[in-house]
C-alpha cells in the first residue's frame, strides 16, 4: 500500500531530486509488535514505511527492517555501516528508528521486539545501545550522517521496577552528525492517534521541501509538532554539521511545496478538507499525507456525531455530571472535564460547576489559569476538547515524572535547592505554582526558604532560568547567617554539660547573639574554659 502511494507521489509530484554527486543511504527500523504483553505500539511500522518511502523518493538507497529482534538490529547496523563504507566519504547517511527507546545511566537503548525485560539490567543485556549504531557509522568514515529517533515513548518496564529516566538522553555533538529526537531529552513523545506519530507526520511533510537546509528542516518539524500537540511535545536536535549546507531536496528553490498548498494543508482539519486539498493539488508531496486522511469524507463527516445526543436531536438527553472524589488523580479530573465538554457543559457559565465537580483546584496543572483561558476561549467543547485533553494528558505524564525526579528529600537543604533549580530552569517557578513548589521542594522545612525572600522573588518573576543564579546567591547568603546561629546555639547548649565556660566569655556570648562564630570558637580554643 505504502509503496503504491510512494509511486504515485513520485509520478505525480513536481519534486525533482537533487542533482548531487554523493550517494545516499538510509537505514529505517520500525518496531511495533513486541512479544512481551503490554508493550505493543500502534504506529512505528507505519511510521517507518512512510519515512522509508519518502527517503526513497529523495534518492536514498533504503534498508528497511520491521519488528526487528536483537539479532536483526545488530545485522541491520552492520549492513548499514557496510553500505556507508562502500559509498565513500561523500555518502549521505540517514538512520531512522521508531519504537520503544529508553535511557539508563545516560545511555540510550533501542528495544528489540524479542526483549523480555522486567528491569533495566535486563535491557542492558537484551537491547542494542544507540552507541552500537553510532560505532558502525563512525567506522564508515563518511562526512555527513543523520540519526532520527521517534523513540521517546513511555518506558515499557513495570513502574515498580523501573530504574530508568523518561525519554532519551541527549547525545553529545559529533562532527558531521545531526541527531534529532521526537521530543526533548527526558520527556516522552506521542505514538499518535492516527496511523502515524505527530513527529513522523511533520518530518515527511517537510523533508521534500526544496530550498531548506537540514537544520531548517528540523526547526520546521519542531514548529509543526509543537502546534499539532498544543505545545505538549517539542522535538529537539543536536547538530555537529560543518562545511557546506546539506539539503534533503534541492538547496535551490524550485518546484516543490508551494507556500499556498502548504498553508491550505496546515489549515485542513476534517477528512473533506483533506479531500479538497487532494483535488486541488493531486501532485503535491503533501498529498501522500492528505489521501489517508481524506478516506472518511462523505462518510460520517458533516453530521453532528460529536454532540451529546449523537446527532439525533429527537432523542432526549439525560446527563448526570460526573463528580470526582477528593484526592483523586489528575486522570479522574480530566475524565470529568471530558464528560462536561462532550455534553457541551464546559463553557464560561458552567465553569464554577466544572471547577467543583472535577476538583481542578487539587491539581496545579489544571488550576494555573490556562485551562480557564481555554474555557473562556470556547475551546472546552465536544469538538475542541479532544485536542486539549491530549495536551493535558501528555503534560500530566511529564509532570509526574518531573516531580518524582526532583522532589526534595526530607530535611535536605541541598536537594531543596536542586528542586528549585529544576522548577526555575523549566519555567515552572511561578506564583501560580507556589503551593506545588512549597510541597515538592519542602521549602517550609528551611528557614532561609520560608522567611518570605523566596516567595517575594517568585512573585516578582525572578525565579526563572535567567535569574536563578542571582536568586540562589541571595538564598545562600541568608543561609550562611542562619547556619552560623544554629552552630552557636548547639555549642552553647552543649557547653555547660561538657565544659565550664569562663563566666566572662559566657556572659559576653549570652548578651550578644551577634558575636562572630569565629571569635567564640577562638576563645574556646584558647582554653578560656576548664574541664569539670
Amino acid at each position: 500500500m505504502f509503496r503504491k502511494i510512494a509511486a504515485l507521489f513520485l509520478a505525480s509530484s513536481a519534486l525533482t531530486l537533487p542533482a548531487l554527486g554523493e550517494g545516499r543511504v538510509a537505514l529505517v527500523i520500525g518496531n511495533a509488535e513486541y512479544q512481551q504483553t503490554g508493550w505493543a505500539l500502534a504506529n512505528p511500522v507505519t511510521d517507518a514505511r512512510l519515512v522509508g518511502d519518502t527517503l526513497e523518493l529523495l534518492g536514498f538507497d533504503v534498508v528497511r527492517v520491521e519488528n526487528a529482534t536483537e539479532e536483526d538490529m545488530e545485522v541491520a547496523f552492520q549492513t548499514y555501516g557496510q553500505k556507508l563504507t562502500e559509498g565513500g566519504k561523500d555518502t549521505l547517511g540517514v538512520f531512522y528508528y521508531a519504537g520503544h527507546g529508553v535511557q539508563s545511566q545516560g545511555l540510550n537503548y533501542l528495544v528489540p521486539t524479542d526483549a523480555n525485560a522486567e528491569t533495566e539490567q535486563d535491557l542492558w543485556r537484551q537491547a542494542p545501545r544507540l552507541g552500537d549504531a553510532l560505532q558502525y557509522i563512525n567506522a564508515a568514515g563518511n562526512d555527513v550522517n543523520f540519526v532520527i529517533l521517534d523513540a521517546c515513548r513511555n518506558s515499557p518496564l513495570p513502574s515498580a521496577t523501573r530504574g530508568l529516566s523518561r525519554g532519551l538522553a541527549p547525545v553529545g555533538r559529533a562532527r558531521g552528525l545531526l541527531i534529532a529526537y521526537a521530543t526533548e531529552p527526558g520527556f516522552t513523545a506521542s505514538d499518535g492517534v492516527g496511523v502515524n506519530s505527530p513527529f513522523t507526520e511533520a518530518l515527511v511533510s517537510v523533508l521534500p521541501t526544496t530550498g531548506l537546509i537540514a537544520e531548517q528542516v528540523f526547526k520546521r518539524v519542531a514548529d509543526r509538532v509543537n502546534v499539532a500537540t498544543e505545545g505538549a511535545q517539542t522535538p529537539f536536535y543536536n547538530s555537529g554539521l560543518t562545511g557546506e549546507d546539506i539539503c534533503f531536496a534541492n538547496c535551490e528553490v524550485e518546484d516543490g511545496i508551494s507556500s499556498a498548498e502548504q498553508t491550505i494543508f496546515d489549515l485542513a482539519e476534517s477528512p473533506c478538507d483533506y479531500a479538497s486539498f487532494v483535488d486541488q493539488y493531486p501532485g503535491s508531496p503533501l498529498a501522500v499525507l492528505a489521501r489517508p486522511r481524506a478516506a472518511d469524507c462523505n462518510g460520517s463527516i458533516g453530521g453532528d456525531t460529536d454532540r451529546a445526543d449523537g446527532g439525533n436531536s429527537a432523542t432526549p438527553v439525560v446527563w448526570e455530571p460526573t463528580k470526582v472524589a477528593p484526592g483523586s488523580s489528575i486522570s479522574a479530573s480530566l475524565a470529568c472535564i471530558s464528560d462536561h465538554a462532550l455534553a457541551n457543559q464546559c463553557e464560561s457559565d458552567d465553569w464554577s460547576q466544572v471547577y467543583t465537580n472535577c476538583r481542578t483546584s487539587e491539581h496545579t496543572l489544571l488550576d494555573d489559569g490556562t485551562l480557564l483561558e481555554h474555557v473562556a476561549g470556547g475551546q472546552c467543547t465536544s469538538s475542541q476538547w479532544p485536542r486539549l485533553l491530549k495536551r493535558y494528558t501528555w503534560e500530566a505524564e511529564n509532570e509526574e515524572a518531573f516531580q518524582k525526579k526532583y522532589a526534595a528529600l526530607e530535611g535536605d537543604f541541598d536537594s531543596a535547592l536542586v528542586c528549585l533549580d529544576a522548577y526555575a530552569r523549566t519555567d515552572r517557578c511561578t506564583e501560580r505554582r507556589w503551593s506545588e513548589i512549597y510541597e515538592m521542594c519542602r521549602t517550609y522545612e528551611h528557614d532561609r526558604l520560608s522567611d518570605g525572600t523566596l516567595l517575594a522573588s517568585v512573585r516578582a518573576g525572578q525565579c526563572n532560568a535567567k535569574d536563578w543564579g542571582t536568586l540562589q546567591i541571595k538564598l545562600g547568603a541568608v543561609s550562611g547567617l542562619l547556619e552560623q546561629r544554629t552552630v552557636q546555639e548547639q555549642l552553647r547548649s552543649k557547653a555547660p554539660q561538657q565544659y565550664q565556660i569562663d563566666p566572662s566569655v559566657l556572659q559576653q556570648q549570652q548578651s550578644n547573639d551577634t558575636i562572630p562564630l569565629e571569635l567564640f570558637e577562638e576563645q574556646l580554643q584558647q582554653k578560656s574554659y576548664r574541664k569539670k
